[in-house]
């Protein structure tokens, strides 16, 4: 099934179609999608349900207690960027760090906090070991972890 469309200039072109096209439910063109989910699905309520829990549903106390555990973890990864600054904390033990924190922590910021070693240098080794910017600690692969180990020991 084709259709005719007019340009602002006065030319017209064809355009074919989806075989899903049913006329009485859209308009010029094609279907009209609004309320469908991810793939042409509808959700139960004709919308796209958020995966977490949203801000505004959130009592003050959940809130203020998710405010104070993202507080905790910045002082966290505060912390440890300054160990590895002094030397008390190697790149391998943070690496090897359970810490949920430490684990959330970009491992540009870890690289950066290590003494002399600046950003130049820190864009090179990442691009050295095919390691994004936006990559975190726990989010290594393997041979990217071994390529820093390797180098840093």
């Amino acid at each position: 099934m084709t259709r005719v469309f007019a340009l602002v200039s006065g030319q017209c072109f064809r355009r074919r179609l989806p075989r899903f096209h049913d006329s009485s439910q859209s308009g010029p063109l094609g279907p009209d999608l609004l309320g469908q989910g991810p793939c042409g699905r509808k959700t139960q309520d004709g919308r796209r349900k958020a995966s977490a829990v949203n801000a505004l549903e959130r009592t003050p106390e959940e809130r203020m207690a998710a405010l104070d555990k993202a507080m905790e973890a910045r002082r966290k990864r505060q912390a440890v960027k300054e160990q590895l600054r002094n030397g008390s904390v190697t790149l391998a033990e943070l690496l090897d760090s359970d810490d949920e924190a430490v684990r959330k922590m970009r491992i540009v910021d870890a690289l950066m906090s290590i003494p002399y070693i600046g950003k130049g240098k820190t864009e090179r080794i990442m691009e050295e070991a095919c390691i994004s910017e936006k990559k975190r600690v726990g989010g290594l692969g393997k041979r990217q972890r071994e390529y820093l180990l390797e180098r840093f020991g």
